[in-house]
């Protein structure tokens, strides 16, 4: 079920695996620091309404580097949520951008997201294997 689509990127709830999908577009080139907080402020949202045992995060198009405040901003206010819900396992699709790719794993390493179960692929395919979805 689609529960988000900014045009920078798409939110699906998987609800049968209580899994939630992110895939973000080419599009994340023009993006605005706000426009990926308001992006990442829904995902929050999605995961209130729809805990989840799993996350896939597709940043294979992934073209936006996430300044430092923004990293530990994602940290304190929306990975917490996962750490709060027991959240099994978290998955990435790297982006193909270098620079956008040490961003994300920048983030995924401040001090709440570390606490996450967290794997990093090449393909969607591979993180889906992993996940067990």
């Amino acid at each position: 079920m689609e529960f988000y689509n900014s045009g920078f990127s798409k939110i699906i709830i998987e609800e049968k695996t209580k899994t939630i999908y992110q895939v973000f577009f080419n599009t994340t080139s023009e993006m605005s620091d706000a426009e990926f907080r308001k992006d990442m402020e829904k995902m929050a949202i999605a995961y209130r309404k729809y805990p989840p045992k799993k996350v896939l995060v597709n940043q294979e198009n992934f073209n936006f580097t996430i300044e430092p405040s923004t990293q530990e901003w994602i940290s304190n206010e929306v990975a917490y949520i996962l750490v709060e819900l027991e959240t099994e396992k978290v998955a990435f699709v790297l982006s193909k951008e270098i620079f956008a790719q040490i961003s994300v794993q920048m983030t995924m390493e401040e001090e709440v997201s570390s606490q996450l179960t967290t794997h990093y692929f090449e393909t969607e395919t591979e993180a889906r294997e992993w996940l067990e979805i």
